[in-house]
């Protein structure tokens, strides 16, 4: 237990040491123009790493200090952080505002369905006077925030992914490093919550701080300077649109495909074959005209 609270106390040091330097390089590229939410996180961090070396040996004044900085406002920042994350890919078309928005809707949903129906720590340790007091419920909000945060990147991606877009390298490092640490951060937390015991929390207090290391040092080397964004006119086609045009050519690819090597069989296993080879060559006609219509109106 001393060897594991030693490894804690040698890992926070340079946990704060990391996030002071990746700050510090923040600052230099000039982050908090483009991305406020996630610096006053990391700030956040930062706040909560002193404080907790500073008064380790006074567990109240750090319980008090990770509830205001972590779950009250990291909760609020957590949202904040999933409105700016996608914000610069908006200059391509407003609608992506939007997709965002309801993207961000839904995945908090079954975030929050997802962590209760999984690991309902209030049901596992119902009745018990630690888990009955007032900040509770506040601890559990975050918990499902931070999955519900892990589905929204993850559905984002999914979506992207079938869209035109040029995703710059600040974009791709800042949503996939943040989902990788809340996630590991969400199952430390509610490993924690369901164990609850002074030795499971010591070891998974190790991982976490393990995991900001790894997550601060990508930070620090993969971020660049923010761009410029070049406001561009407003595309006569929706992304929903496009993102559904996209799985249709790729459905008929598959089709012809088939239809080349004389896999019948092949054919016949496709969802809904009969309907989709009949409008088969409509849909696709349409699509090939909605690309051009794209083509030309990204070159004006």
């Amino acid at each position: 237990m001393k060897f594991l609270t030693r490894l804690m106390t040698d890992l926070w040091y340079a946990d704060l040491f990391v996030l002071a330097v990746l700050l510090f390089r923040l600052a230099v590229l000039r982050f908090y123009e483009r991305y406020p939410a996630l610096v006053a996180y990391l700030m956040l961090d930062l706040v909560g790493s002193v404080i907790g070396l500073r008064y380790g040996t006074k567990p109240l004044v750090y319980y008090w200090t990770y509830f205001v900085c972590e779950i009250l406002l990291g909760s609020v920042l957590l949202i904040l952080v999933c409105r700016e994350m996608f914000a610069e890919l908006y200059c391509y078309h407003p609608g992506l505002r939007g997709l965002t928005q309801c993207t961000l809707r839904r995945s908090i949903l079954i975030g929050t369905v997802v962590t209760i129906g999984l690991a309902p720590v209030g049901i596992i340790h119902w009745g018990e006077a630690d888990f009955q007091c007032w900040q509770f419920p506040f601890c559990e909000v975050h918990r499902c925030l931070t999955f519900g945060v892990v589905v929204f990147v993850v559905a984002m991606w999914r979506r992207l992914r079938l869209l035109p877009l040029d995703v710059s390298r600040n974009v791709k490092t800042y949503t996939r490093s943040m989902c990788v640490y809340l996630a590991v951060g969400g199952v430390v937390e509610t490993v924690v919550l369901i164990v609850h015991t002074q030795r499971a929390t010591v070891v998974w207090s190790v991982v976490l701080v393990a995991a900001n290391l790894v997550f601060y040092g990508l930070l620090a080397v993969l971020a660049e300077r923010p761009a410029e964004m070049r406001q561009v006119e407003r595309l006569p086609i929706d992304p929903q649109e496009v993102a559904w045009l996209s799985s249709i050519s790729c459905l008929f690819a598959r089709v012809d495909e088939a239809q080349r090597r004389g896999r019948a069989a092949a054919l016949r296993r496709l969802p809904c074959f009969a309907i989709v080879s009949s409008l088969h060559s409509v849909l696709k006609a349409c699509a090939r005209a909605c690309y051009i219509i794209l083509g030309s109106a990204q070159k004006e």
